[in-house]
């Protein structure tokens, strides 16, 4: 693996929303009132036709230890737009907003998701750069990577100024993440938190910034079983046990790697996976430094924006001294896991 350099910085953090908040209870009960008659038109409901064929329920069901009850009135944001696309183009536009009166000129466009879109007529990044006119713009689509994509994009942003060198324009890139739970994919898994929609942008830029990236990593490991939806309760343990053995050994080498540990950290930003995971890298951290969980839904995931949509709030909050480390621990929902070092600028 490519040595990670410190080249790149990460600034203007923005976070989308939808206004729309509903219970589990609620959605489920919209879910078997309103399956479409997609047979008639599997192409304008590929996902439907998609877990029929691999004998999914179609109806967004919870697993058996997945209760309504679990969370009683916990409100998620909920989407009702096409797809993620749209909820990602608000956050692309609210971020460029900020950059006037000069919009910058974006070399790559990485465009992050971990839910299925559900449309085929458009792939979601070609979708972006036409609309916002982003002519010169190289789009990646990265998916694939559970709720690590932050990670996983920030390694390709970091290869791509690589390979580019000195010869290549010191331009920005735009990073955006979405997730859109749409029918029928599941909001409840087990024990973890209910999934919600949302979107972050950021500028990730080979000059100084907002914040310094010192170093990334991703993990990914194989599942015990094939088919969570097949799942029972003692498959997920099982599955648990193997995800808390790899934080423990993974998280403190990767802070060793860096020549730093739990005590130089300001603030530990874990992903909104469940309650245990902010048990078990407490438990790792020992008091040492201080993790953080959102005021805004705090038992709620929202995916592959997670850790950007806590950082925003925890920077807006001025919580973060200048000059100090975070580190976004963005992980699962199944067998991945990531790591990313940030130092906030020195400078005002």
């Amino acid at each position: 693996m490519l040595q990670f350099k410190p080249t790149l910085s990460l600034s203007s953090v923005s976070v989308w929303l939808p206004d729309t908040r509903l219970s589990l209870g609620q959605l489920w009960q919209q879910r078997r009132q309103a399956i479409p008659n997609w047979r008639e038109n599997q192409l304008q409901h590929p996902l439907y036709a998609l877990y029929e064929e691999y004998g999914l329920p179609l109806d967004g069901s919870p697993l058996p230890s997945a209760k309504e009850s679990e969370w009683g009135d916990t409100k998620l944001p909920v989407s009702f737009t096409p797809g993620g696309a749209e909820l990602a183009l608000a956050a692309v536009r609210q971020l460029l907003a900020t950059c006037n009166p000069t919009r910058p000129t974006v070399k790559y466009l990485l465009y992050g998701h971990e839910t299925l879109e559900p449309s085929i007529t458009l792939t979601p990044t070609q979708k972006i750069k036409k609309i916002l006119k982003l002519k010169h713009t190289l789009p990646f689509s990265v998916c694939g990577q559970g709720s690590i994509t932050v990670a996983s994009a920030l390694r390709m942003l970091h290869v791509l100024e690589q390979t580019d060198g000195q010869a290549g324009e010191r331009l920005p890139s735009l990073l955006v993440t979405t997730d859109q739970v749409c029918p029928p994919q599941p909001r409840a898994f087990f024990q973890q938190f209910p999934k919600g929609d949302s979107a972050a942008a950021c500028l990730v830029a080979p000059d100084e910034g907002e914040w310094t990236i010192l170093d990334c990593q991703f993990h990914h490991w194989a599942l015990h079983h094939p088919n969570p939806y097949h799942w029972t309760i003692n498959d997920y343990h099982q599955h648990e046990a193997t995800f808390y053995k790899q934080l423990t050994a993974l998280l403190p080498d990767f802070l060793s790697k860096n020549d730093i540990g739990f005590r130089d950290l300001e603030w530990l930003v874990p992903q909104h996976l469940s309650e245990r995971f902010f048990q078990e890298t407490a438990c790792l951290a020992q008091g040492a430094c201080r993790l953080y969980r959102r005021e805004l839904l705090p038992e709620c995931n929202l995916l592959n924006s997670d850790c950007l949509i806590s950082l925003h709030e925890l920077d807006t909050g001025k919580q973060v001294s200048r000059g100090s480390f975070v580190l976004l621990v963005p992980a699962g929902p199944l067998a991945s896991l990531g790591f990313v070092l940030l130092q906030k600028n020195k400078k005002e």
